[in-house]
């Protein structure tokens, strides 16, 4: 599974020059304004606003688009844009989208004057089907890109009845926005990219009476209704209640790096992962400390070699990652728990994040506001899923990459690293804000304390089934 060449430390400064000729590998000193989005249902504006501010071209590339209130709004405001003579792409990974929309969608989509484009469609072949692209960004005029951690669901959002995710984006401009826009050309040229697929027929509006239903169906998916507005009324309210600031920084010392798009050829392994190699790459050159957050953390080989060189160098470690109560994912979370014991140990310092809702409802009871919809979700189960590192108070990385095999090995991300004092003091206090919501992990002991808090009994029984077998699967997760 994993090549002698991966730690990027042992890489020549030839390898980054010949990176610099292609898409995937940017620097730039240039001012660049950065714009915080810390609130989900601020988020889901903000990539509204966006949206709507294009005048030439819109380039979208996610993990996960579902179909739901949040996704619907989205497809809209994109159809309204086509419409307007805006050029609109977008790239969804196959495998993760499979199900969410059936080929009249597809073809709804498409007639909208979307084009869409499906990363790497090899379902039944098991080797090239775990190659998935789990970049997140859209692009605007090829001046902006709003880029983070979050997916386009409700759960993202912050907005899910039952379960709730935070992250952290931003919105970036400047000229390292144009590598990005020509990382998304050379993604969309891809051969692992396919197109018409599963498709009604060009002729949407033929066919028998249970074709035309669903035709109508689809159809509606793009246009706003009653529902949506008032959903879009809920999240406006939702987002006044919380009173989460957008938080405006800049940085003039940047590095974009994102992974190929190839599947499969382990040959071209060693170009492809560029983002696995500038993140590894830091962690070796770490002179201090470095922090590691990320929703899915797996010590496997590789990291445990890594770790071990960082301990060596008298380096302190910081890991935040979820626990079961607050995890999406029990098998990477089972696999965690079993391996973190030592590394403690060892002085690794370890957060866990409880579960709990990383915001205060004070305000909203205060104010005595009323939904125009739905009720606020406040207290929800809650989850992390920002995937930040921060690297001797200096440097910053953000973007898609988790500290899991996943990442490492075989999903394609993309990362955007800073150097500026001021920024990196911001994210650092965030996180600690955000650490008020973890426990931390000090011995063997509180293991056991915090594995199972606030964990219901069918959970419980489903994570403890699931620990063995997730180690047996762990070079997946």
């Amino acid at each position: 599974i994993f090549p002698q060449n991966l730690i990027a430390g042992e890489l020549s400064k030839e390898f980054w020059q010949d990176a610099e000729n292609t898409p995937f590998y940017a620097e730039s000193n240039a001012f660049h304004d950065f714009e915080f989005l810390l609130s989900g249902p601020d988020a889901l504006l903000a990539r509204l606003e966006v949206i709507e501010s294009a005048q030439e071209s819109i380039e979208l590339d996610y993990f996960v688009l579902k179909d739901d209130r949040a996704g619907r709004l989205i497809l809209q405001a994109l159809a309204k844009k086509a419409q307007e003579g805006v050029k609109v792409r977008m790239i969804l990974d196959h495998f993760a989208n499979r199900t969410q929309f059936n080929k009249y969608q597809v073809q709804a989509i498409l007639n909208s004057g979307i084009d869409l484009k499906f990363y790497n469609t090899a379902l039944m072949k098991p080797y090239q089907s775990q190659f998935r692209n789990h970049r997140k960004i859209i692009i605007v005029d090829g001046e902006k890109a709003l880029m983070g951690g979050r997916n386009i669901s409700e759960q993202y959002f912050e907005l899910h009845e039952d379960y709730n995710l935070a992250d952290r984006d931003f919105i970036v401009s400047g000229e390292i926005v144009k590598a990005m826009s020509e990382t998304f050309e050379a993604y969309w040229e891809s051969d692992e990219m396919g197109q018409r697929i599963n498709l009604p027929g060009d002729d949407i509006n033929g066919g028998r009476f249970i074709r035309r239903l669903r035709q109508r169906h689809a159809q509606e998916m793009l246009i706003p209704r009653i529902d949506d507005l008032n959903f879009l009324r809920h999240v406006e309210f939702i987002a006044e209640g919380q009173n989460v600031e957008r938080v405006t920084k800049s940085c003039s010392d940047l590095i974009y790096v994102s992974d190929r798009p190839e599947v499969g050829n382990r040959r071209i392994e060693g170009k492809a992962k560029l983002s696995r190699k500038k993140v590894f790459e830091f962690l070796k050159n770490a002179k201090s400390n470095v922090v590691i957050e990320s929703p899915y953390i797996v010590l496997d080989n590789l990291k445990s070699e890594l770790l071990n060189e960082l301990l060596e160098n008298n380096i302190h470690i910081k890991l935040k990652t979820n626990g079961v109560h607050a995890s999406n994912m029990l098998p990477v979370t089972a696999v965690f728990f079993d391996q973190i014991g030592e590394w403690v140990d060892r002085g690794v310092e370890v957060k866990v994040f409880n579960g709990e809702t990383i915001y205060s409802t004070r305000g909203l009871k205060q104010r005595k506001l009323s939904s125009p919809g739905d009720v606020p979700i406040f207290h929800t189960r809650w989850g992390s899923h920002s995937k930040t590192m921060l690297f001797d108070n200096e440097w910053v990385k953000l973007g898609s990459f988790n500290f899991d095999p996943r990442s490492t090995i075989w999903n394609k991300e993309h990362a955007l690293f800073c150097r500026d004092k001021e920024l990196v003091e911001f994210i650092a206090k965030n996180l600690d804000e955000r650490g008020q919501s973890t426990h931390h992990i000090n011995s063997s002991k509180d293991i056991d304390n915090y594995e199972f808090e606030n964990v219901n009994g069918l959970r419980a029984l489903g994570y403890r089934i699931l620990k063995r077998p997730s180690t047996w699967i762990q070079p997946l997760l």
